[in-house]
């Protein structure tokens, strides 16, 4: 190894909501949909965490397109669980998780209405 050898540029570590999107995305393409919908749930509870309650001054996250995978991933795990199974105990996942994005979007500033967004379509899979 040189003095100069080509390095690239060190990709960031992924934060927690990340890695538990990537668990999740593998459970779902496993078949497992329902471990998919409480991993993405996991990982808007940790954006949560990150974005509401920690104090402003100590967030490490900000609200942001870097959550709409996750956003996206839940809803598409949710839709996948009720295709299976209409009758899926899923209840209490979905109402924290709505509750969680009301309380991020309240905190997103210009990109609340990803977060709304999210929480409408989530509403229509659920339907109920």
């Amino acid at each position: 190894m040189g003095l100069f050898s080509k390095k690239g540029p060190k990709a960031q570590p992924l934060q927690i909501p990340d890695e538990l999107a990537l668990k999740a995305a593998d459970q779902g393409a496993a078949g497992n949909h329902l471990a998919a919908l409480e991993s993405y749930g996991e990982a808007v509870d940790k954006i949560h965490t990150m974005c509401v309650v920690a104090q402003p001054g100590s967030r490490i996250r900000q609200p942001g397109p870097q959550d709409q995978v996750i956003l996206d991933g839940f809803n598409s795990a949710l839709a996948a669980v009720l295709a299976s199974d209409p009758d899926a105990g899923v209840s209490s996942t979905v109402e924290r998780t709505v509750a969680y994005l009301h309380q991020i979007a309240g905190e997103a500033g210009p990109e609340s209405g990803r977060y709304r967004s999210a929480i409408g379509a989530i509403q229509a899979t659920y339907g109920r």
